[in-house]
């Protein structure tokens, strides 16, 4: 990974680094040495959403979903 960086002129905050982790938490993703999953968080929010009362709100959450399953 930091051979990637600096061939690629990406600069890191060392303050911010971490090494050895199992997850990852990077941009609504969770990456783990089992791949790449949705984060936990944003799933719950779908989960607790209340059912949709009008074709908006359900255009709503499909586009939510659909985004959410790349």
């Amino acid at each position: 990974m930091l051979e990637a960086t600096r061939a690629h002129n990406v600069s890191l905050n060392a303050e911010k680094l971490q090494f050895k982790q199992s997850k990852l938490d990077f941009f609504g993703h969770t990456l783990t040495d089992q791949g790449i999953q949705q984060a936990e968080d944003k799933l719950e929010a779908i989960r607790n959403m209340k059912p949709p009362s009008n074709v908006k709100e359900l255009q709503t959450i499909l586009g939510m979903v659909t985004y959410l399953n790349r």
